[in-house]
């Protein structure tokens, strides 16, 4: 959005100049720049508190299966060989878990993108042919 009214603005430099919209102009890119910022850092708030999370359940599970793992250990004389089979057990399990953050990143885009395709659908066009127009013959 930022980039469109960068684009209009130095398209239409001439026409700004003539008509001393430049404070007009520098509102709208404010606006449209402090709107982005927001919402990007609305995003990754979301995302960091997603990692935040997942990384608590993974080392919150690790901790609990290496502390069972460590008992059996020592008091059932079990091998240390175990010890090690459930640690990298317990890590390759939550491996997929890693890629989650960047689903949710895909997922949320694809959001914005729908949301913003179905406002384009939704504008009404300034400049509509009449309603018994005739074709152009070129």
């Amino acid at each position: 959005d930022g980039d469109d009214v960068a684009d209009v603005g130095q398209v239409n430099y001439e026409t700004i100049k003539y008509f001393t919209a430049e404070a007009y102009e520098q509102r709208e890119y404010k606006t449209t720049v402090e709107s982005f910022q927001k919402y990007s850092i609305a995003a990754q708030a979301s995302l960091s508190m997603l990692n935040i999370l997942q990384q608590f359940i993974v080392n919150f599970a690790l901790a609990g299966g290496m502390m069972i793992a460590a008992w059996r250990v020592v008091k059932e004389r079990g091998d240390l060989g175990e010890f090690v089979a459930v640690n990298a057990y317990i890590i390759s399990i939550f491996a997929p878990l890693s890629f989650l953050g960047n689903v949710y990143t895909m997922a949320v885009t694809a959001a914005v993108d729908m949301h913003n395709l179905g406002q384009l659908l939704a504008e009404t066009p300034d400049v509509s042919d009449p309603p018994r127009g005739v074709d152009l013959d070129l």
